[in-house]
C-alpha cells in the first residue's frame, strides 16, 4: 500500500484542569486538577505505511498518542481509559501518556499545549513537521516524525536551539507507562526499541546521562528510529532489523524490514555455533524449531554477516570508564560531547582527523568547514580544509590557504600545502618555496608530524624525503619509518630509517604525541640489536 498522513478527530476521556493564578515566574500559570472529567475531541494527525499507524495530537504538546502495529492488529502504547493529571512537572500537573519531546527528562512547560504542524508532502513518506518556541524556557524546537517506506519503523529527527542565555539541556524524549530495559521499552502488548542514527542517546531516549548546559543561540540536532515489536511477546534481543524472542523451544523473529540471505546464529552450551538461514519479511512473524537447542547467545545477521538483532550486552548500559581524550575517545564518545562549546570545535576537528585517516576527503572538508563555522580564526582548519580539498580532487583557486595566511602569515603547513600542490616532475624548482623554513628545522618536524596524523601518508613521504635533504634528523627519520610501516608497508625502507633514527638520537626529541605513537610502535616491529 501507499503511504497515507491525513488529519482526523480523536475523542479522549480526561480529567479537567483549571489555572490558579500566575506563576512566581514565567509565563504560564500553575495548574491544578478539577476533580472531574469528561470526553473532549482533538485534531490528530494519523501517519500510515504498509505495516504501522501513527497518531499524533498537535493540541496535547504534539505527543505520539497511538502506534497501532498493522501486521498484529496491536495497539502499542498503553493507554488508559480516562487520563488523568498527576502533581508534577513545571506547572504543577503531568499528563504521562504517550511519547513526547522533552527537552530536560520531564514535562514541558507547554506539554498540555498546542504545537506547530506541517504535512512534509513532498518528501515521498509519511512524514509531519511538528515545532514550538517554548516561552519561559527560551528554547524552540522541530520535529520531523516519518515512517520509511517499505518499513516498520518511525523515524524521529529533533532539532532544538537555545534562543536565550544558557541553561540546562537533557533533549530527547519520553515514553509513559512503559516498562524500560536499556534500549528496549515493552508493555504487555508490546513495545520499541530505540536505533541511534547519527548521535549517541545516553540515556534511552535522552541525550545525556545528566543533561549539559546549552549556551546561547547553541543547536543540537539528532535523529532515532523507533523499531515496534507485537506479537512475541518480551524480546531476548533487538536491533535495527527488528526483534526476537525465544519461545517453548521456537525462535519468533519479527523484522522491520525485508532481508534475503540472512541468518540466524547461535551459541549452544557445549560452546558450538549453529547458523540457520533466514529470509526476513516485516509482514510476517517467522518461526525457528530450535529443536530442543537452548541458545547461550543468539544473533540474526545479514548477508554480509552485518548484525541485525541481538541480545543486549551482559553488562547493561555503557558506561564511561576512563577520562576524556579526544586521541583515543570512540566515534560515538566524542558525537556525545560535541554539544559542549567547551569541546565542539576541538571535536569536529578530531573527526576531520580521523575522516582524513579513512581517505574520507569529502567529508573531512565539509568537517573542517564545520569547525571553520564556530572558530574562524584557526589557520590550521583552513589549512586542512584546503589538504581535503586538493585530496579530493578539487582544483582552482585555494582561498583557504589565503585565509590561513592572512591568519598566520608563517604558519609552515600553509607553505608545505602550496609544496605539497605543485606536480613533483612540474620542472620547476618547488624547494625553493621552503628556504625560509630552514632557519628553525623544527617546522619540518611538525609539518611532518601533521601529516602523518591525519594519514596523508604519500604527501609525508614526498615532504619527509625534501626535509631530509636539509637536515639530517632522527626525529625525521623516526616519522619516516612510520610512513613507510604503517602507509605503504615497506618493511625494508622503514627498518633502515629506524637504524638512521636510532644513530641520530639527539635533539629535537620526541614530544608529541604522534612522535611518541610512532617510536613506540617502531620499536616493538624492531627490536633493537643493542
Amino acid at each position: 500500500m501507499e503511504f497515507v498522513v491525513h488529519e482526523e478527530a480523536i475523542d479522549l476521556h480526561l480529567g479537567l484542569l483549571e489555572a490558579i493564578g500566575p506563576p512566581e515566574e514565567g509565563p504560564w500559570p500553575t495548574l491544578r486538577s478539577l476533580g472531574r472529567s469528561e470526553t473532549r475531541t482533538f485534531r490528530a494527525v494519523v501517519l500510515e505505511n504498509e505495516y504501522l499507524r501513527v497518531t499524533l495530537i498537535p493540541d496535547l504538546g504534539g505527543r505520539i498518542a497511538a502506534i497501532h502495529d498493522l501486521r498484529t492488529g496491536t495497539e502499542i502504547l498503553p493507554r488508559p481509559a480516562s487520563l488523568e493529571a498527576v502533581a508534577g512537572g513545571p506547572r504543577g500537573v503531568d499528563l504521562p501518556f504517550g511519547i513526547e519531546v522533552s527537552l530536560d527528562g520531564g514535562p514541558r512547560l507547554n506539554a498540555l499545549g498546542p504545537v506547530r504542524t506541517a504535512m512534509d508532502e513532498e518528501s515521498g513518506e509519511a512524514a509531519v513537521w511538528l515545532s514550538e518556541t517554548i516561552s519561559g524556557w527560551g528554547h524552540s524546537w522541530h520535529l520531523r516524525v516519518s515512517l520509511p517506506n517499505e518499513r516498520a519503523a518511525i523515524r524521529l529527527e529533533l532539532r532544538v536551539l537555545n534562543r536565550e542565555g544558557t541553561s540546562y539541556y537533557n533533549g530527547g524524549f519520553r515514553a509513559s507507562g512503559m516498562e524500560r530495559a536499556g534500549k528496549l521499552w515493552s508493555s504487555a502488548l508490546g513495545g520499541f526499541s530505540v536505533v541511534e542514527l547519527d548521535a549517541p542517546m545516553e540515556d534511552g531516549l535522552l541525550r545525556f546521562g545528566r543533561g549539559i548546559e546549552l549556551s546561547w543561540r547553541q543547536s543540537d540536532a539528532f535523529s532515532i528510529e523507533l523499531i515496534p515489536f507485537s506479537g512475541i511477546g518480551t524480546p531476548n534481543g533487538f536491533g535495527p532489523g527488528g526483534a526476537y524472542s525465544v519461545r517453548e523451544g521456537s525462535l519468533l523473529v519479527q523484522a522491520s524490514e525485508t532481508v534475503s540471505g540472512a541468518k540466524a546464529a547461535l551459541l549452544t552450551e557445549a560452546g558450538q555455533t549453529l547458523e540457520a538461514p533466514l529470509d526476513l519479511d516485516p509482514g510476517r512473524i517467522e518461526s525457528i524449531d530450535l529443536g530442543g537447542v537452548v541458545p547461550q547467545a543468539l544473533a540474526i545477521l545479514g548477508p554480509e554477516r552485518q548484525v541485525l538483532m541481538e541480545g543486549p550486552p551482559s553488562g547493561g548500559e555503557e558506561t564511561r570508564k576512563s577520562p576524556f581524550s579526544l586521541r583515543t575517545e570512540s566515534d560515538r564518545g566524542l558525537r556525545a560531547v560535541e554539544v559542549s562549546p567547551l569541546l565542539r570545535t576541538a571535536v569536529i576537528n578530531e573527526r576531520a582527523r580521523r575522516a582524513m585517516i579513512a581517505k574520507e576527503y569529502e567529508n573531512a572538508a565539509e568537517l573542517f568547514e564545520r569547525s571553520l563555522l564556530y572558530n574562524g580564526d584557526d589557520p590550521i582548519a583552513w589549512w586542512g580544509l584546503a589538504a581535503a580539498r586538493r585530496l579530493a580532487g578539487e582544483e582552482g583557486e585555494r582561498p583557504e590557504l589565503l585565509n590561513a595566511r592572512w591568519l598566520a602569515p608563517l604558519e609552515p603547513l600553509v607553505r608545505a600545502e602550496i609544496y605539497l600542490g605543485m606536480p613533483a616532475d612540474s620542472g620547476a624548482n618547488p624547494t625553493g618555496l621552503l628556504d625560509p623554513l630552514d632557519e628553525t628545522p623544527d617546522v619540518f618536524i611538525e609539518v611532518a608530524a601533521t601529516l602523518v596524523d591525519h594519514g596523508m601518508w604519500q604527501d609525508a613521504m614526498r615532504w619527509i624525503d625534501e626535509a631530509l635533504r636539509r637536515h639530517d634528523l632522527g626525529a625525521l627519520h623516526w616519522l619516516a619509518a612510520y610512513t613507510y610501516h604503517r602507509g605503504t608497508g615497506f618493511r625494508m625502507e622503514a627498518a633502515r630509517h629506524v637504524g638512521l633514527a636510532r644513530e641520530r638520537s639527539g635533539p629535537p626529541y620526541a614530544w608529541r604525541p604522534i612522535e611518541k605513537e610512532a617510536i613506540e610502535e617502531l620499536n616493538g616491529a624492531f627490536p633493537s640489536q643493542k
